[in-house]
């Protein structure tokens, strides 16, 4: 590191949102994340967490790997597996959970906007305003 350069401490990452998507038959394939990737291409997002959790019928919940998760055509998951960083802990998989139907998947992916965007690329500008109110920023 250069003198006067700036390097942000480890726990230092900025504001992060979680998007949590429930696949009510528990199956989840390639295609399903696929509008994650230009997102991330185009410098819009930049994925920090990725976490899937499963649910059994009576109810109990868990993290799975993404290569359990194949959708029924075949077309699984399996590039995300391994892209877990731990952002996640024990109450964000009991919150998420509580929200999910038994026998359901959901994936969980931990985001952030860049601070300074690409021109056009905003998220927050992509989202309705009825969106905004219900953001979790308990984290």
């Amino acid at each position: 590191m250069r003198p006067n350069e700036y390097e942000p401490a480890e726990d230092e990452l900025g504001p992060v949102d979680f998007l949590a998507v429930e696949f009510p038959d528990g199956r989840i394939g390639a295609a399903d994340l696929g509008e994650l990737l230009p997102l991330v291409s185009q410098g819009t997002i930049r994925i920090l967490d990725a976490e899937f959790i499963v649910k059994d019928a009576a109810g109990n919940a868990r993290k799975a790997d993404a290569a359990e998760l194949g959708a029924p055509d075949g077309t699984g998951i399996g590039a995300w597996s391994g892209a877990s960083s731990g952002l996640l802990d024990d109450a964000d998989v009991e919150h998420i959970s509580a929200a999910i139907r038994p026998g359901a998947a959901a994936a969980v992916i931990g985001l952030r906007e860049p601070l300074d965007p690409p021109p056009g690329r905003q998220l927050a500008a992509q989202r309705r305003p009825a969106d905004r109110g219900r953001r979790d920023s308990g984290r």
